[in-house]
């Protein structure tokens, strides 16, 4: 049978300070890696008002992804509507003979976390020990809790000392103004391979005058000059007499007499225009209704005659 939450008491207000408080405990924890019969505590929640939440699981008693089961539950009840602000959880594991170092683990555990940002600190550790006792999976410590006293410190996060800030500061610097010098130095060092011109694409002659450069050029060719024919001596003729033939009388035409002024032109005669050529008129085929009835069935898939079938593949000519 589990111990009572409230037994645990005790040893965890020896181990930590005043400002942690039990407020209560998981139930859905399990055994792993332990004796048959032996009993573990379970995961325990500590608050501090200026800190946060500490889940603590006390070994061999674990409690797989508590910090996610407690998010749930706070998020179910609507916990940052009652208290705003972000409440740090963290998570750690002890046995019954490392409760002496919890306060250490918790601080450490702390470090890496945000703080806390909730504006009313003597308020939520209340609210979440009620959340905790009206939960199914967690139980809840009864009792008063205690009052912050006036005198109370804001708890901060361990710190590192400023020249051990600086020398880190300074180690990281380095690092990377080495990393950048030797990348320079190597681009610096590295011989630079020449780049091949790539040759400019060309069309039409272009193209063939690159090709002829490739191949090579021939010696000069001896070029037969042709023999050529001896002049021959052309005997001109003799010149001919120009006869002129004489002249011949013209006829001149006798003048058109004008018509009197007020008389009537004179009739001309009518002229014959040639008739012109017409062409002859092409009168359309009558349209034959059994070739078109029978291309109409055979495009609907029924069965011809070998004579219409005859006629349709000669495109009904016949039949016109």
């Amino acid at each position: 049978m589990q111990p009572k939450l409230l037994d645990f008491q005790p040893a965890f207000e020896a181990a930590l300070p005043p400002d942690w408080v039990l407020i209560g405990r998981c139930r859905a924890g399990e055994v792993r890696g332990a004796a048959p019969g032996t009993v573990g505590g379970g995961c325990f929640v500590l608050a501090h008002a200026e800190i946060g939440v500490a889940l603590v699981d006390l070994l061999p008693m674990r409690t797989p992804q508590a910090e996610a089961h407690l998010r749930r539950l706070l998020n179910a009840v609507d916990f940052s509507a009652q208290c705003r602000g972000y409440l740090p959880v963290i998570q750690c594991e002890v046995t019954p003979q490392e409760l002496g170092s919890l306060h250490a683990r918790i601080e450490d555990a702390f470090t890496y976390d945000q703080v806390l940002t909730i504006a009313d600190r003597g308020r939520w550790v209340g609210v979440l020990r009620r959340i905790l006792q009206a939960s199914v999976t967690w139980e809840a410590l009864d009792g008063l809790l205690p009052e912050p006293g006036p005198d109370r410190r804001a708890w901060r996060p361990r710190m590192l000392p400023p020249a051990a800030r600086v020398l880190r500061a300074g180690m990281v610097g380095c690092g990377v103004l080495g990393i950048f010098g030797l990348g320079f130095v190597t681009a610096l060092l590295m011989p630079q391979e020449p780049v091949a011109a790539l040759p400019s694409p060309g069309t039409g002659f272009g193209v063939v005058a690159e090709a002829a450069r490739v191949v090579e050029e021939p010696g000069p060719l001896e070029v037969a000059t042709p023999a050529l024919p001896e002049p021959r001596t052309v005997a001109l003729a003799e010149p001919r007499p120009v006869i002129l033939a004489e002249p011949r009388p013209v006829a001149l035409a006798e003048p058109v007499p004008l018509p009197a002024p007020g008389a009537l032109p004179p009739e001309t005669p009518p002229v014959a225009v040639a008739a012109t050529a017409r062409h002859p008129v092409r009168v359309p085929l009558p349209i034959d209704r059994r070739c078109s009835d029978a291309v109409f069935r055979f495009q609907q898939g029924a069965s011809l005659t070998a004579q219409e079938m005859a006629h349709v593949r000669q495109g009904c000519a016949s039949l016109r």
